[in-house]
């Protein structure tokens, strides 16, 4: 009987996590300031998606859903890519493009964190970047 009752209490604990994934990949490794850079954000499996937080150095931005700034965000944006529903009841996958400006960042190494918020918990991912200073010839 308590081993009965110990499963059934991990088994509902466990229906009751955050099981939604976040993924952030480089769209290339230029450190040179001046040029933008990109990173592709994947969502696994994300349930009633409500907002998305951007984080870089002090700088924080904050998104609806669909890559729309809420507030002001000067020097990172965001666009939706693409939406596939799964069905059942597993949630959607969401792809995004976070896009940030090099000058808006003094030269010196950050920390890009995306958190995703849904009604059912947080998911987040990180990656570092350095921002190099300008060359002489500005490229």
């Amino acid at each position: 009987v308590v081993l009965t009752a110990m499963v059934l209490a991990v088994l509902v604990i466990a229906s009751n996590t955050n099981a939604f994934s976040v993924n952030i990949t480089p769209d290339n490794n230029r450190s040179t300031a001046g040029q933008v850079i990109n990173y592709h954000v994947t969502l696994g499996e994300v349930k009633n998606l409500s907002s998305i937080q951007i984080k870089v150095g002090s700088l924080i931005c904050n998104f609806d859903a669909d890559g729309n700034v809420i507030g002001t965000c000067n020097g990172i944006t965001l666009k939706k890519l693409s939406e596939q529903n799964l069905g059942y009841g597993y949630g959607e996958n969401l792809g995004y493009k976070v896009t940030l400006d090099r000058d808006a960042f003094p030269a010196g190494d950050y920390t890009l964190e995306f958190t995703a918020n849904t009604s059912e918990g947080q998911g987040s991912d990180q990656v570092n970047f350095n921002v190099k200073n300008k060359g002489k010839s500005g490229k």
